[in-house]
């Protein structure tokens, strides 16, 4: 259920995004660079939603792996190598989308402007602490995406 969710939300959102940039009040470069964000933010959710497909998959063979008392390596580090750099890519690029949606709407001037502001700081704080760390949630890309969406809603762009 969890991989159906995202793929929707994920399919949803990026349409959403595509409508903004195709709607909204703003100059043919920043509607550009709104179309792009929108599809770079549905590629980066193809990669998140790829990750927890591998991870559905993967951990009962893992465990029943271990339960049966076969070794897990080379296959479990191979694996979490995969996961690892589908990670950093879902993250780089949903880090790249969010700074281009959030920057647009942060110099349009428009009511959204704060939250654009704090869409592109949200965003370029994870994109700095993973390349930087390795470590940030996934949950942190999604928090830019909720108050984009809710400012639209509230204040119409």
């Amino acid at each position: 259920m969890a991989n159906a969710g995202f793929t929707v939300a994920t399919v949803f959102t990026a349409a959403g995004l595509v409508v903004l940039a195709g709607s909204i009040d703003v100059e043919e470069g920043q509607r550009a660079v709104l179309a792009t964000g929108a599809v770079a933010y549905g590629i980066a959710g193809s990669l998140w939603c790829a990750i927890l497909a591998i991870r559905t998959r993967i951990t009962p063979a893992i465990a029943a792996m271990v339960a049966a008392g076969a070794p897990t390596e080379p296959a479990e580090t191979l694996i979490g190598s995969v996961i690892g750099g589908l990670y950093s890519s879902f993250l780089l690029t949903t880090g790249f989308a969010l700074s281009a949606i959030g920057s647009v709407l942060a110099l349009s001037g428009g009511a959204a402007s704060p939250v654009g502001w704090l869409a592109t700081i949200i965003a370029a704080i994870a994109v700095v602490r993973h390349t930087t760390l390795g470590d940030v949630i996934p949950a942190v890309m999604y928090l830019p995406t909720l108050f984009i969406g809710l400012a639209l809603l509230l204040f119409g762009g």
